[in-house]
């Protein structure tokens, strides 16, 4: 009797516990809760539970994909959003998230793919920024794994309040009572001006973190004051480089440089350069940088100008993750000049115009105003001398100028690969000897294409 009671009571149990379902029914609205807070693990965690049952609900997918996404299983988080925009292909949130999800897998064309489908469709602005962010972040990534080619056309207008960084004093008394008047093309001039730019560079890799760069561009600026024609500026540059990243955190670059400057109708200077730059990164946002440079400059004109340069920098940098993502940067410049005669010996004149010794100071920063609009800022303070140690400019000791130059520059880029820049430089040089004193101030704006 006990014993039919016992298997009368087991039976009831066995069937209330088959009448109890084998899956809770899923919350959706606690699922988005979860996502919307970020919790994407315990979404992650939450919905996996409820998957087969709800896997082809686009709701639920575009939930579970984005949590999968962001927990790193991202090939789940695919699956997911194609589900998705099958059956609803205007989801452009659901298309986002994959294109996100194809970038973080590496699958850049399948990204680019997907980012550009949805800029066609004219998202709002914040979403626009968002995409070109990553279609940037493509591009710079593309360029360590195959060859990249990028050309640009700048168009620039503005006013120079000294054209030819002249003196103000038409006249000079040294200290031995010989006056003398100056030329004209030595005294202060103004003008309007316009210049253009176009220029263009090829990224190569040769193996991992190993990458060859050659480039050049062309400006000419010419002047609007019909007096100041004879400092329109042509330029002609190229160079190449080789850089290699190595130990994660080191980047050495080496490479040369070669420039044909114009002034006026008639050629300026002829330089041929090598140049190494070493980097040190502490770690994503902070850096030190060390450069050197050697050169050799020839002065068509005015020969006894010629010189072999050097120039080395040691600076550090510093990104900050805030909102306007400012970076700020300083640096000491040492280098000097020695007179140079490609054929022959220097004399003491060559050693008197060419010979200098330059200690210098830079520091700046940048950030951004908005995503499209950023501002920057740099000093620089340079110490000058001048000749050799013998020499002395009619009876005054040899010269020594005291430079000082502070810029402010803005750049909006307002359409895709277009950009409207304005930059203002203040420039006051000090000199031992008056005549070779000037201020300087000249501003410009700048509209560029870059044809990626």
């Amino acid at each position: 009797m006990k014993s039919s009671l016992i298997r009368r009571a087991s039976f009831f149990l066995l069937c209330l516990v088959c009448s109890i379902p084998a899956h809770a029914a899923m919350d959706l609205g606690y699922l988005k809760s979860l996502v919307d807070k970020r919790d994407f693990k315990t979404a992650y965690s939450y919905a996996i539970k409820h998957l087969e049952e709800n896997e082809g609900d686009p709701e639920f997918d575009y939930l579970f994909g984005m949590a999968a996404i962001d927990t790193g299983e991202i090939s789940k988080g695919i699956f997911s959003l194609e589900r998705v925009l099958i059956v609803q292909p205007n989801n452009h949130p659901a298309r986002l998230e994959l294109a996100r999800a194809y970038f973080l897998l590496g699958e850049d064309v399948r990204a680019r793919q997907e980012f550009e489908t949805i800029l066609k469709k004219n998202p709002p602005p914040g979403v626009q920024v968002t995409i070109k962010q990553f279609i940037n972040a493509i591009r710079l990534r593309e360029s360590r794994y195959r060859t990249t080619e990028r050309t640009y056309a700048e168009l620039s207008i503005g006013y120079d309040a000294n054209v030819n960084s002249g003196t103000v004093y038409d006249s000079y008394i040294s200290s031995h009572s010989l006056p003398f008047s100056l030329s004209n093309s030595a005294l202060q001039k103004d003008s309007p001006f316009y210049k253009v730019t176009v220029g263009g560079v090829v990224n190569k890799p040769v193996a991992p973190g190993e990458f060859f760069t050659m480039g050049g561009d062309f400006s000419f600026r010419g002047n609007k004051n019909p007096d100041t024609h004879e400092f329109d500026t042509r330029t002609f540059t190229g160079y190449a480089n080789g850089t290699i990243y190595y130990e994660d955190n080191k980047k050495l670059r080496i490479g040369g440089q070669i420039q044909m400057a114009y002034l006026g109708d008639q050629p300026s200077s002829n330089t041929l350069g090598l140049n190494a730059e070493w980097q040190y990164s502490f770690d994503k946002n902070t850096y030190f940088t060390a450069t050197l440079s050697s050169s050799r400059t020839r002065h068509p004109l005015q020969t006894k100008l010629d010189a072999k340069s050097w120039l080395s920098s040691f600076g550090f940098t510093k990104r900050l993750s805030t909102i306007s993502k400012p970076v700020y940067f300083a640096s000491i410049l040492i280098g000097k000049d020695d007179a140079w005669r490609e054929y022959g010996i220097a004399g003491v004149e060559d050693k008197a115009a060419a010979d200098k010794r330059i200690y210098g100071f830079q520091a700046g920063t940048q950030f951004l105003l908005t995503p499209k609009l950023s501002l920057s800022a740099s000093a620089l303070i340079q110490r000058t001398t001048y000749g050799a140690k013998n020499r002395s400019f009619l009876g005054h000791p040899v010269r020594a100028d005291d430079y000082f130059q502070a810029s402010l520059s803005s750049k909006w880029v307002f359409l895709e690969d277009w950009s409207l820049r304005a930059d203002i430089n203040f420039i006051e040089n000090d000199s031992s000897i008056r005549i070779n004193s000037y201020d300087r101030i000249e501003g410009q704006l700048s509209v560029r294409h870059d044809f990626q």
